[in-house]
């Protein structure tokens, strides 16, 4: 999969879940505005806490 194509998934997960928010009487706009940021942000961070480990177990050759 390309990188522009998981972004583009990835906003259209962000609206689908700011959708069902505003569906629900939830505030819409902070649940968009706290994925946009944070899926990327956690991303970046975990494979820096885990110094790019992964669980080895179901790793093939």
């Amino acid at each position: 999969m390309q990188p522009i194509t998981g972004f583009l998934l990835y906003g259209v997960c962000a609206a689908t879940v700011a959708a069902i928010a505003g569906k629900r009487g939830l505030s819409w706009s902070a649940y968009l505005l706290v994925m946009l940021p944070l899926g990327p942000a956690i991303t970046i961070l975990v494979p820096l806490f885990t110094q790019g480990s992964t669980n080895r177990q179901y790793d093939f050759p």
